[in-house]
């Protein structure tokens, strides 16, 4: 009776283990798709691989090759246009992976002034009192921080709408 001869190989220590696995990269911001209203774009990124050797993204169709680690974030400066982020990896063992993100930047600039209404002091009036009632406001959709000065005193901060009285000196 004849049996059957299998043959099973023996690991040698010398004996290489070859690595087939691409890295996996995750892209955590900027989001697909996304329309930003900021030229300051968050990039969040991780990378899983045992055997990272390196990474880098570009903005540009890859003519600008920036050196990333293995995770992190950082701030990326665009104007206003339509990208993709394209994040690459590779490993030791010349394994390589590519993540591509499209997203836009569309900041808004604004062009309209806001409109300043000054109800109190009136212009060119003379107080006979040393305390002066100061009212008035700012009408603006993106209004951030507003100030005056008194003959060239110092600045003094106003919301959108101010209402005070004010001891003035001679």
């Amino acid at each position: 009776m004849a049996l059957p001869l299998v043959f099973t190989g023996c690991k040698k220590p010398d004996d290489e283990v070859t690595d087939t696995i691409l890295p996996k990269i995750t892209i955590s911001s900027p989001l697909e798709q996304k329309v930003y209203d900021s030229n300051t774009i968050p990039f969040n990124w991780a990378i899983e691989e045992a055997n990272f050797k390196s990474a880098w993204y570009s903005t540009d169709n890859e003519q600008t090759k920036n050196t990333i680690g293995k995770s992190g974030s950082k701030n990326i400066e665009l104007p206003n246009g339509n990208y993709t982020l394209i994040t690459y990896a590779d490993d030791k063992s010349s394994n390589s992976a590519r993540k591509n993100v499209s997203f836009s930047v569309n900041k808004e600039i604004d062009k309209i002034p806001p409109k300043i209404t000054i109800s109190s002091p009136l212009e060119n009036k003379v107080y006979d009192s040393s305390v002066i009632h100061f009212e008035g406001s700012i009408a603006d959709e993106n209004f951030s921080e507003a100030s005056y000065s008194i003959n060239g005193g110092q600045n003094i901060s106003l919301s959108q709408s101010w209402s005070e009285d004010k001891e003035l000196q001679n």
